[in-house]
């Protein structure tokens, strides 16, 4: 699985004239992009053992 994008779909609605560059709305991405790595690395780190198993949601001892 492959970390998202955000900062790439932005600069190709900008390429495709959907959108405006706009220097704030770049930066807001900057720091999409950095939170959707963070956010897909701890996705990875957790796999089978999240949040669901540790509140024994997952189907764990009875």
């Amino acid at each position: 699985m492959t970390v998202p994008q955000p900062i790439e779909a932005y600069n190709a609605l900008v390429e495709q004239g959907e959108i405006r560059a706009d220097p704030i709305q770049a930066a807001a991405m900057a720091k999409l992009q950095t939170l959707a790595g963070e956010l897909f690395d701890y996705a990875e780190q957790m796999g089978k053992t999240g949040w669901r198993a540790r509140l024994s949601f997952g189907g764990g001892k009875k």
